[in-house]
């Protein structure tokens, strides 16, 4: 198309077409333009121009998102066969002028998203009227395999026009886009070349443009621009015309074999019968027949013809046997790579430099490696794998996804090692996985104007300082004292520490629960932090206000309802293990002062008190199971069962060995009428369902003796087997009812 003295070339694409890409470059070195313009946001221009670099290494994205909030954002993903990636190569190796003639990322984020039409998807009704199954396959037979791509989708452009007019916010980029052509012509560009989506270019010569002012009035957001590496993954699960492709990695061997086609089925099938273990004899086989069914419908061997011989030949008939090989050999594990330089946001520049300074830049890979951290060190200096393991803490508090902790291990305050999960104290493991997900955290995060610079530390710090002013309870701010500390964060740590003094000083601070939960956060810490850490020493003063807390509180805690009791039993088990661990730290008299008043109190809920009850006979209190058994029956028999249910979540070998206790419990229920006795199920359920088959045979073996009989011979593992009508209705009712 000729206007005054400029000529303008129009190249319909699809915007990840291998072909295209391949005959837009033949297409350039012929007609050699002066200026080469996308189909991609304008304000994209400089940051595009980034991606000219030898070193990097697609698929890439341009992501776009809002300052203040994610609620909307935008991702241009580029591989190496994207004709607009191969556009912007070729203007930077010729030395031509680039740009982008779409609306800005700033205009389209600033939308209302168009409304979804219920017509029909013109692009799979066109695939329907050429006999194919989908609309990747017709793509693929009448378009990647065509000699001239150029006049077949300048066709179906104008054919999907016919058939979907577009709508007011198609149009309004149709005129801006026309206006940006415009724009290069008035700049004395005598020969262009614009790359656009068949569905645009049969308009992108008419008259009607948007003017200086009308362009002016557009709304805008006010949003940031990055880079970020992609991957085929990522590619295959985009929606949408030009978002991406189901199959990249069979759109990269399009794009490898792009001078000579009929060498891809060789290629596909050879990679999926190494992922077997198949022979060449049978490679040989499947290309044969993938040819015979592309010839079978009048044209080359299309992805679903391969697909069809790899499990007809390589997989016996069988698509299970070869579900998995197809996909390595469609979508690929490609991850792009970003070489330093090339535009980047602060906070994803911060992360790189500390990989490199920390001498983790080999974990940059899609495949998950493991991590073996060693935490010693001393009075707290931050070592190699110290630093290491803030750094990795850091990311997860900020939500970007890099390093699971796979195991993490403490130390006992008596100076001992302990273990957790069989493991030294002093180590933690972690699992390492880098993705494109990681810098689309790291870029989407908004940057804290008030922070000291955009850095991964600024930003975990900013995160917990939120978070402590919203925490609501003592273990929320315990929890993020811990976080403090091990994310290396001192400031923070202090102001934690100074917010955890001021909660345990308020009114609403004497919750057993919240204390014990606080407790073991600071426990957590303790156990990873060296012994002669100042930090450390500054947690002592904390878990000592936080156990006299709850030492207070308990008594009045254990008078509960059944539906509390559970949980009770749970934090009550956890504060004694913190007196167990660190018994030189704290005041132990006052914990069992505490716990011998549950154990005495009758307005005590049985279960705790039953508890209470076991860990006094741990201390060798000379008191008798039998004898407070024997007052519980005096209450009721189901009162008497939930108590020996809480002694049983501690102390399962002291019900087995007390004299009279189970005979006695068989009398008192031999005593009792229908509803009492239903009653007394429900815990009774509950406490022998802690015991192990083992346990169950030795207490059968005693009733039997008692009853006289031989019945602890026979099997007593549970079974709902052979159970009447009545009795499974029984069943059902006593799990409805049973408190865990």
């Amino acid at each position: 198309m000729a206007r005054g003295n400029a000529v303008i070339h129009i190249f319909p694409v699809r915007h990840l077409s291998p072909r295209a890409a391949h005959e837009l470059l033949a297409f350039c070195d012929a007609r050699r333009p002066d200026c080469v313009l996308i189909e991609a946001p304008s304000d994209a221009e400089n940051i595009l121009t980034a991606l000219s670099q030898p070193d990097v290494i697609p698929p890439v994205a341009v992501l776009a998102y809002t300052d203040e909030t994610l609620t909307r954002s935008y991702t241009l993903p580029l591989a190496e066969y994207s004709p607009e990636y191969a556009a912007l190569r070729w203007a930077a190796e010729r030395g031509a002028a680039f740009g982008c003639v779409d609306l800005p990322f700033a205009v389209s984020l600033a939308l209302p998203v168009p409304p979804e039409t219920e017509r029909e998807n013109p692009y799979e009704l066109c695939a329907r009227a050429a006999g194919e199954m989908d609309f990747d396959t017709y793509f693929e037979a009448h378009f990647e395999h065509s000699n001239d791509y150029r006049a077949a989708a300048a066709a179906f452009g104008e054919a999907l026009r016919a058939q979907s007019p577009p709508d007011r916010h198609t149009q309004l980029r149709e005129r801006y886009m026309r206006s940006r052509v415009r724009a290069a012509e008035a700049k004395g560009y005598a020969n262009l070349v614009v790359v656009c989506g068949a569905y645009h270019a049969p308009v992108l010569a008419d008259a009607d443009i948007l003017s200086e002012t009308d362009i002016a009035g557009l709304p805008r957001v006010e949003c940031a621009l990055t880079l970020i590496p992609h991957s085929y993954a990522k590619l295959s699960v985009q929606s949408g015309y030009g978002a991406g492709n189901a199959s990249p990695k069979y759109h990269e061997l399009l794009w490898t074999h792009r001078r000579d086609l009929s060498e891809v089925p060789a290629a596909f099938l050879s990679g999926v019968s190494a992922c077997l273990g198949g022979s060449a004899v049978a490679v040989a086989d499947a290309v044969v027949l993938a040819h015979t069914l592309g010839s079978l419908r009048g044209g080359p061997a299309t992805l679903a013809d391969l697909r069809s011989a790899a499990v007809t030949v390589l997989g016996q008939g069988d698509p299970e046997a070869v579900a998995d090989a197809p996909k390595a050999m469609e979508i690929g594990e490609k991850t792009g790579h970003l070489p330093r330089g090339v535009w980047r946001a602060p906070l994803q520049d911060d992360f790189h430099r500390a990989l490199r300074d920390l001498k983790l830049t080999r974990y940059l890979q899609p495949e998950a490696a493991e991590l073996a951290l060693d935490l010693r060190g001393v009075s707290g200096d931050a070592t190699p794998d110290r630093r290491r393991s803030a750094f990795l803490r850091r990311l997860r508090v900020i939500g970007v996804p890099f390093g699971q902790p796979a195991a993490q291990e403490g130390r006992s305050a008596r100076g001992g090692r302990s273990t957790r999960g069989g493991r030294s104290a002093w180590k933690e493991t972690w699992m390492l996985r880098y993705t494109p997900e990681t810098e689309i955290a790291l870029a989407e995060r908004p940057p804290r104007p008030e922070a000291s610079g955009i850095t991964v530390e600024a930003a975990a710090s900013a995160a917990l300082t939120d978070a402590l002013a919203k925490a609501g309870s003592v273990a929320a701010v315990a929890e993020i004292v811990g976080q403090a500390l091990q994310c290396d964060l001192p400031p923070l740590f202090e102001a934690a520490c100074n917010a955890l003094l001021d909660g345990l000083a308020g009114r609403k601070s004497g919750d057993f629960n919240d204390a014990a939960r606080a407790a073991a956060a600071l426990d957590r810490v303790l156990q990873t932090e060296p012994e002669d850490s100042v930090r450390r020493e500054a947690l002592w003063p904390l878990l000592r206000r936080l156990c006299l807390r709850a030492c207070l509180s308990l008594p009045a805690r254990a008078c509960c309802s059944d539906a509390e009791a559970g949980s009770l039993l749970v934090h009550i088990q956890t504060v004694q293990r913190v007196f167990d661990i660190y018994v030189e730290r704290l005041d132990v008299a006052r914990w069992q002062g505490a716990v011998d008043r549950v154990a005495d109190n009758p307005e005590a809920h049985p279960r705790p008190a039953g508890l209470a009850f076991a860990l006094r006979l741990e201390r060798g209190a000379e008191t008798t199971i039998s004898l407070e058994f024997h007052r519980r029956l005096s209450r009721s028999a189901e009162h008497a069962a939930a108590w020996l249910d809480g002694l049983a979540s501690r102390n399962r070998r002291a019900l087995l060995s007390a004299p009279g206790l189970w005979e006695a419990l068989d009398d008192t229920l031999a005593g009792l009428d229908e509803p009492r006795f239903r009653a007394a199920l429900v815990p009774l359920r509950r406490l022998f369902a802690r015991f192990t088959a083992e346990e169950k045979r030795a207490i059968s073996a005693r009733l039997a003796a008692y009853w006289g009989t031989d019945g602890h011979e026979k099997d007593v593992s549970p079974t709902d087997a052979n159970l009447t009508e009545e009795e499974a209705e029984m069943l059902e009712e006593l799990r409805r009812l049973e408190i865990n």
